[in-house]
C-alpha cells in the first residue's frame, strides 16, 4: 500500500515522538477489504472447535507477551502501568469466556414447532461477512481487540481501524495473531485518520462496529442506514454514581475515587457525576476530596495513580470544560495543568455547584474531573440521574437490598452497578450496551457474540404428505377443521 501522508506518534507523558503511521486511502482501504473477503473464505469455513483453539492460542500469546504490550500501551497513552496490566486481565477474561462457551452459542439451536409437530425448527448462526471495526483511543488493546475477537470466533473476517493516537498497540497484535495461526487476510490491521475510517464505513464491508463519540457515531449510523448496513455503536456516556446515606461509607468514598478517576477519566463508564444525600454530602465531599487530594499524578514508569491525558485533542477539551463551569459559577478544586510535567498533565477536578448552562453538565468530559451534587430524596436522585441524554453506566450505593433493586431498576442505563463501579466491564458473561445516546447493540457476553452473527431461522417437514390443512385449493370443511383446532388448542 502506497501512501504519502504519515500522522506522527507522540508519547502524551512526554510529548516525545515515537515513530509515524500511514495514513491510508480510499483505494488503500479498498485493496484491504477485498483482502478480507478472500480471508472470509478461509476462515469461516474453519470449525467452531478450530476457531475456538486458534483463539485460545492467541489469549496465551497475549498473556506471554503482556510486558511488551503494556510498554505500548503506556507509551502510546500515558496511563499507569497497573491501567494497561488491566486491559490485558480485561482481554484474557472474554477471550477465555468466548473460548469456553462460543462454540455452544453459535451452535445449531433447537426450536419449538409449536402445534406443528410434524415439523423440525431450528435457527443457524452464520457471519455477516468482512467487519469494519473503527475503534478509540482510550484503551488500545481492550477497545481494538474486543470488536475483532467477537466477530473472528463468529466467522468474520475483519479489517481493523484503530485511532491515529494508538495504532501500535493493534499493530502489535496484528502480528501475534499470525503466531496464534490467524489467517493474515482473516484480520487486517489498516492506519489512518478519519478519511481511513469513512472509506472503511463506505466501502465493501458487511457490518460496522463503531466505538467512539456519539457526534461520530451518528454520522456512521446514518450511513449504515442508507445502505442498510448492520452497525453496532457503542458511544459515550455521563454516568452517574448515587450514594445514599445508609451506604458502606468508605467503600463507596474509595470506589468513587476509582470509579472517576481511572485511565483519568478517559472511558466511556467512567463516573461523571456524583450524587450524595443531603445528610452526609458535607462528611461525603470532605473524605473524597481528601482522598483525590492524595493521588499522585505522573508519567507511566513512576509509581503513580494519574496519568496524563493521552491527547492534544482531549487535553484541550478537558481545560475548555473546567474553564466553562468556572466562568459560569461552579467551585471547582483542581483541574489545573501540573507545571514542570513535559506531557499533558493535569490536576483532578472537582466542580461543586453545577449549573445547567455549563458544558461539563450536558456532554462527556472524558477527563479527570467530576461533578458532585445533593439529592433529599430517592426520587430526586433517580431524575437527577436520568436528566442526560446518555444511559451507559450507572451505580447505586447503599445497604438496603430493596432499595438498591428499585433504583437499579428505574435507571435509564444499560449498566448499573450496585455497590460497585466499573467492574461490569470485566465479567464475561455480561452483556454491555447502551440506552439512548449512548448506542445500540450489545458486546460481551452471548448477546455481544451474536451480534456479529447473522441468524438463519429453518423450518424442515418430516412427513412428506401430498397436502396440508392450510394449502390452497381452501374449503369450508378446511375452514370449520381449522377453526376447531383454534377452539380446542387456543381457546
Amino acid at each position: 500500500m502506497i501512501t504519502k501522508k504519515k500522522i506522527a506518534r507522540i508519547n502524551p507523558a512526554t510529548l516525545k515522538k515515537m515513530g509515524e503511521i500511514p495514513v491510508l486511502s480510499g483505494n488503500d482501504v479498498n485493496r484491504a477489504v477485498k483482502r478480507a473477503r478472500t480471508g472470509l473464505e478461509e476462515w469461516s469455513s474453519v470449525s467452531l472447535k478450530d476457531r475456538a483453539r486458534i483463539l485460545n492460542k492467541f489469549k496465551k500469546l497475549i498473556a506471554k507477551n503482556r510486558n511488551e504490550i503494556i510498554q505500548i500501551i503506556t507509551d502510546e497513552t500515558g496511563k499507569t502501568r497497573t491501567e494497561a496490566t488491566i486491559e490485558i486481565l480485561d482481554i484474557v477474561i472474554h477471550l477465555k469466556h468466548l473460548i469456553k462457551k462460543g462454540p455452544r452459542i453459535l451452535s445449531r439451536e433447537k426450536r419449538s414447532s409449536g402445534i406443528f409437530l410434524w415439523k423440525k425448527a431450528y435457527v443457524t448462526y452464520q457471519p455477516h461477512g468482512v467487519v469494519g471495526a473503527i475503534t478509540p483511543w482510550n484503551y488500545p488493546l481492550i477497545l481494538s481487540m474486543e470488536p475483532v475477537i467477537q466477530a473472528l470466533m463468529a466467522g468474520n473476517a475483519v479489517v481493523l481501524k484503530p485511532s491515529e493516537f494508538a495504532s501500535g498497540t493493534a499493530l502489535y497484535l496484528k502480528k501475534i495473531s499470525l503466531e496464534a495461526g490467524i489467517p493474515d487476510n482473516a484480520f487486517i490491521v489498516i492506519t489512518g485518520d478519519a478519511s481511513t475510517g469513512n472509506a472503511l464505513v463506505e466501502g465493501d464491508t458487511d457490518m460496522i462496529s463503531f466505538i467512539g463519540s456519539t457526534k461520530i457515531g451518528q454520522i456512521i449510523g446514518e450511513k449504515c442506514g442508507r445502505m442498510i448496513k448492520p452497525c453496532l455503536l457503542e458511544l459515550g456516556g455521563n454516568d452517574a454514581m448515587i450514594i445514599f446515606s445508609d451506604a458502606a461509607f468508605e467503600r463507596a468514598v474509595n470506589c468513587a475515587v476509582t470509579g472517576v478517576f481511572h485511565n483519568s477519566g478517559q472511558s466511556c463508564i467512567s463516573i461523571e457525576r456524583i450524587l450524595i444525600e443531603e445528610s452526609i454530602y458535607e462528611k461525603f465531599t470532605a473524605s473524597f476530596k481528601e482522598k483525590v487530594n492524595a493521588m499522585r499524578a505522573g508519567n507511566p514508569d513512576q509509581d503513580i495513580d494519574l496519568g496524563s491525558i493521552s491527547n492534544e485533542m482531549q487535553y484541550k477539551k478537558f481545560l475548555h470544560h473546567i474553564s466553562d463551569a468556572e466562568k459560569k459559577g461552579a467551585r471547582i478544586t483542581g483541574g489545573k495543568i501540573i507545571k514542570n510535567a513535559s506531557g499533558y498533565h493535569v490536576s483532578p477536578a472537582i466542580i461543586e455547584n453545577p449549573k445547567g448552562s455549563m458544558i461539563a453538565v450536558h456532554e462527556e468530559t472524558f477527563g479527570p474531573s467530576v461533578i458532585i451534587q445533593k439529592f433529599k430524596s430517592e426520587e430526586e436522585a433517580v431524575a437527577i440521574a436520568n436528566n442526560c441524554e446518555y444511559g451507559l453506566g450507572a451505580s447505586v450505593f447503599t445497604k438496603d437490598k430493596k432499595k438498591a433493586s428499585r433504583v437499579a431498576g428505574r435507571l435509564h442505563a444499560g449498566n448499573v452497578a450496585v455497590n460497585e463501579a466499573l467492574l461490569f466491564y470485566l465479567i464475561g458473561d455480561l452483556p454491555l450496551g447502551g440506552f439512548k445516546m449512548s448506542g445500540n447493540g450489545k458486546s460481551h457476553a452471548k448477546e455481544g457474540l451474536l451480534s456479529y452473527a447473522r441468524q438463519k431461522s429453518i423450518l424442515e417437514d418430516r412427513l412428506g404428505l401430498k397436502s396440508e390443512l392450510w394449502w390452497i385449493p381452501y374449503s369450508k370443511t378446511k375452514v370449520k377443521l381449522i377453526d376447531l383446532l383454534i377452539k380446542i388448542w387456543y381457546g
